[in-house]
């Protein structure tokens, strides 16, 4: 994925708005008690700083320990490492209880010349095909001077991609279907993201592919998830993705902890793009700001499995099936 122009949050001004005039009248609180007399109390933490108790829904430790498998090596399509991560993945969906798993193989031009491909989509049937997808891209970024294992980016959606799967797949009196799609080719051959020289995309080849190929999946809607292992989780109020969506994920957000766990606005180039050009309603759940002090690990060699927690996967993936029947009740009839 690559990240456009960071634009105005108004959400944000109004809520900094709102804590200073909270913050102030407490003060004037506080300083009336002291004039009457009374002892001196601390101020109370800010609202929006406080975080409910809340109990996570699914196994992050678990989900961290497929993170762990994929992250031995690069998973550039094309090596014999890409090869690999499609039998871990299948592997890891069967023994979590996916009983249809099924390839999506494809070769196409790349900028290095024709790659195959292979998107894994694990279907958990319902009462209806009709379903929402679930995605998270496997490959790995191409470098040729140093091993990419690509840990948040996004080795990480992918081990909690297969533990929110285990979690729905023990569930069976959903009236949707569930499709978790690992999708394929995300990233560019090319060092930028951008187009090949003919003028074709070099990106996001596994989901342009699935969304021209969906006859036997016909998804409703998609809730993609990229780069969310970070220790220091923000996710980012990615402005492409479909505002219903977005609005429902934060409104989740404030109910399980208490706050929002969004932060700034930004575009966000991603595999959630070609769904949005199919007219199939689509979020991005990604945390972009993946280093500290305004640096970033990404597509550095600092993508590596020591910035990543078990905590930020629960956090995710507690967000993700809690919001989930909202999304069917939308858009599955």
């Amino acid at each position: 994925m690559t990240e456009g122009s960071l634009v105005n949050d108004r959400s944000r001004s109004t809520m900094t708005s709102s804590r200073f005039h909270l913050s102030l009248s407490v003060a004037v609180l506080v300083f009336g008690l002291v004039a009457c007399g009374e002892e001196k109390k601390p101020l109370p933490p800010k609202v929006e700083e406080v975080e409910k108790e809340w109990k996570s829904t699914v196994d992050g430790e678990r989900a961290m320990q497929t993170v762990i498998r994929l992250c031995k090596e690069p998973r550039v399509p094309g090596t014999p490492g890409h090869v690999r991560a499609q039998q871990l993945i299948k592997a890891e969906l069967a023994a979590a209880g996916v009983t249809q798993i099924d390839d999506q193989p494809f070769e196409t031009k790349t900028p290095i010349g024709m790659v195959k491909f292979n998107n894994i989509i694990g279907v958990i049937p319902g009462k209806t095909k009709d379903g929402i997808a679930i995605g998270a891209h496997y490959d790995s970024k191409r470098f040729t001077d140093f091993p990419f294992v690509g840990a948040n980016d996004a080795a990480s959606a992918c081990g909690l991609l297969v533990e929110i799967g285990r979690q729905l797949a023990a569930k069976t009196d959903r009236k949707e279907t569930i499709y978790l799609i690992f999708i394929d080719g995300e990233e560019a051959f090319n060092e930028d993201w951008g187009s090949q020289e003919d003028g074709t995309e070099d990106h996001t080849y596994g989901s342009r592919h699935f969304v021209k190929n969906m006859e036997k999946y016909p998804v409703k809607a998609l809730v993609l998830l990229d780069m969310v292992g970070d220790k220091d989780l923000q996710l980012v109020r990615e402005t492409n993705s479909t505002p219903e969506l977005l609005a429902m994920f934060e409104a989740t957000s404030k109910e399980i902890y208490g706050k929002s766990i969004f932060g700034a606005r930004m575009d966000v180039q991603d595999d959630h793009i070609p769904f949005l050009r199919a007219e199939i309603p689509a979020i991005d759940l990604i945390d972009f700001h993946f280093g500290p002090d305004g640096k970033t690990h990404w597509h550095t060699k600092e993508d590596t499995l020591d910035k990543l927690s078990p905590k930020s996967l629960d956090r995710v993936g507690t967000l993700v099936l809690a919001t989930l029947p909202k999304v069917a009740a939308k858009y599955v009839k």
